[in-house]
């Protein structure tokens, strides 16, 4: 085998720096508020959507997308929520009927449902045609409703 060989790092001899000089009338243009309608407002946090949609007209496309994706992001934390009420009827049955096969399939479809539910609800808000901030929040409400009924439903 051959001998390894140390490789050494070849130094680059350091630029010099002309300095230059700067007219005191000269205009900078600096990025302001402004840059920030130039984003991709899917990529834009909680607080940045809140900003951008304050700057946007009341009725302009953008806007309503911004709308629509800030309630998408604030109701996003309760998708934990609504899992944990449709669950519970569906671990009692478990307990119940001693069977996990058709309790884990209806657990299955319910988030499917939820899923998809929140992905054309929130395409049909950002398009205008539901209301922007109801949307998210309504779907939300409906599995929390329908997990309530079914543990009320539920045999004790």
């Amino acid at each position: 085998m051959a001998p390894r060989r140390r490789r050494v790092a070849q130094l680059r001899p350091r630029r010099r720096v002309r300095a230059v000089a700067v007219r005191e009338d000269a205009e900078i243009d600096l990025p302001d508020d402004s840059a920030l309608l130039d984003v991709d407002v899917s990529k834009l946090s909680i607080t940045e959507l809140r900003e951008y949609r304050s700057q946007q007209e009341p009725g302009d496309t953008e806007s309503v997308r911004a709308e629509a994706l800030l309630h998408e992001r604030i109701a996003e934390p309760l998708a934990s929520l609504v899992f944990v009420v449709m669950a519970l009827p569906l671990a009692l049955r478990v307990e119940r009927t001693k069977s996990l096969a058709v309790p884990a399939l209806q657990g299955v479809a319910v988030i499917f449902l939820f899923y998809m539910m929140r992905e054309y609800g929130g395409t049909l808000a950002t398009q205008g045609v539901t209301s922007a901030a109801g949307t998210s929040w309504a779907i939300v409400a409906i599995f929390l409703a329908a997990g309530a009924w079914q543990i009320w439903r539920t045999p004790r």
